[in-house]
Parts: structure tokens; sequence; C-alpha cells
């Protein structure tokens, strides 16, 4: 399986410019981050990926990213694997939002 599959797989198949919310991972039901072994206490605290809506540690909830479906400006607390999926997306332009001056030319020489 690819990277990319395999992130948007972590991330419930999920892409930036969707218009819907995650649905957030109950806090009774994790003991532990989802993404690391580290487990929760009182200084050790949950947090949500607003991206896929997983319960994660501090640590690896430390990234934020603008996410298109909240319509706001201000970055937002991501997870590290869906910080790393829309970096990808980002540089590789794969969220179809992006286009390469390679594309752009391309499409622009289709019409001659």
């Amino acid at each position: 399986m690819s990277d990319l599959r395999m992130l948007t797989a972590h991330c419930g198949g999920r892409r930036e410019g969707e218009d819907a919310a995650p649905v957030w991972t109950p806090d009774k039901d994790t003991k532990r981050c989802m993404l690391c072994p580290s487990k929760f206490t009182l200084t050790n605290r949950r947090h949500h990926c607003r991206k896929c809506g997983k319960c994660v540690c501090g640590k690896c909830s430390s990234y934020r990213k603008r996410l298109a479906f909240l319509k706001e400006e201000k970055p937002v607390r991501v997870c590290r694997v869906c910080y790393e999926e829309l970096m990808f997306q980002e540089v590789h332009g794969t969220d179809g939002s992006a286009r390469t001056a390679d594309a752009a030319d391309a499409a622009a020489d289709d019409g001659d």
C-alpha cells in the first residue's frame, strides 16, 4: 500500500477540502494515545485531532494546519499523521486544489 493510501486510511479517508468534520473518538474509549504508547494521565492529557478525530497525546498533536472544512484562517490542532498527509498533499497537489506550473502549461497547450 502506498504511503499516501496508508495515511488516508488512518484519517478515515478524509481529504482536505471535504465539508464534513470528523467524528471524534470519545475520551472514555481511550486510555492511551492512538499514535504512540503514551498513557493518558492528569499531566499527559488527551487532545483530539481536528482532521481525523483520534485521541492523541500532546506530543503527537503538536502540529497545526488550516482545514478547509472549518472555514477559518487560523490553523488548528492536527495529529502527526494527518499533518504529514496534509503536507504531502500541499507539496504534491494531490488534494485537487494545487496545480503545478507544468500542469497549468499542459492544460493551456491542450486548448490550441
